[in-house]
């Protein structure tokens, strides 16, 4: 069975987990083990993207990875992203796909206009700007043979 590893397991994820984890044999690395991801079969790995010396278990541990994880509160870029991207490096093996949840905030007040993902992004918060940092990173990260996919999921932010 094909491994994947998710990195943010909030509410997007949780969602999609019962399907996931009839395909994958699925580890989450979580801030503290869950009752609710144990019961569906998901292995946790404890640990934080905001202390890289709790990640070292993830590195060559997948075949596919999801991030969804959000960037940090403040600052003009993402290094959990960063330190996420590092460790995946050090590993024997780099995963063969990573898909990245990012947001349509990328997009910046589009007025309630239909839009695509061809538009340009423009994003008008920090936040935002922060997820359109993430997003370059992850781009130069496919060029090592990673296939990356960047999602933007409208809402991300509610449940």
């Amino acid at each position: 069975m094909r491994r994947l590893l998710i990195i943010g397991c909030g509410d997007v994820m949780r969602r999609a987990l019962p399907r996931l984890v009839r395909r994958w044999r699925v580890t989450a690395l979580v801030r503290r083990r869950d009752p609710a991801l144990a019961a569906l079969g998901v292995t946790q790995i404890e640990g934080d993207l905001d202390h890289p010396e709790t990640l070292t278990r993830l590195s060559g541990i997948a075949d596919a990875v999801i991030h969804s994880a959000p960037p940090p509160a403040e600052g003009s870029g993402d290094p959990r992203t960063g330190r996420l991207l590092a460790l995946l490096q050090r590993g024997k093996s780099l995963p063969r796909r990573l898909i990245y949840i990012s947001t349509s905030g990328v997009y910046g007040d589009c007025g309630g206009a239909r839009i695509d993902e061809t538009r340009r992004v423009r994003p008008t918060t920090s936040r935002a700007q922060r997820r359109v940092d993430a997003e370059r990173q992850l781009r130069r990260f496919g060029r090592s043979g990673v296939r990356v996919s960047i999602l933007r999921a409208p809402g991300i932010y509610a449940a």
